[in-house]
């Protein structure tokens, strides 16, 4: 099980012995949202990114305000709609709908 929250990391759990297994800094204010689609995990934050991680937790994208021109705000919520598509939410009061293309 993977979790995020306040301390802006990205958790992961071992159920099986109800213990955090591993941890990583994955943004830089408080981490509001998570969402997986069965291959790529998507992040998001106060710090108005969305991070797009692989199975193994390795950053592949960040998406932000000035390398993309979306969000200005805190991202409230992230949720895959397919295996390439997905939509955010933000206090600016806008949705966004993505299409991803991840470069291997």
């Amino acid at each position: 099980m993977v979790s995020t929250g306040r301390d802006a990391l990205i958790k992961v759990w071992d159920l099986t012995i109800a213990k955090e297994v591993y941890s990583i800094p994955a943004h830089m204010y408080q981490a509001k949202s998570l969402s997986y689609n069965g291959e790529y995990l998507l992040s998001s934050s106060m710090d108005k990114t969305i991070k797009l991680w692989s199975n193994s937790l390795n950053l592949l994208k960040v998406i932000d305000f000035e390398r993309n021109e979306n969000h200005s705000n805190c991202i409230n919520k992230v949720q895959w709609l397919d295996n390439k598509r997905f939509v955010s939410c933000s206090d600016d009061r806008s949705l966004i709908f993505w299409q991803v293309e991840i470069n291997n």
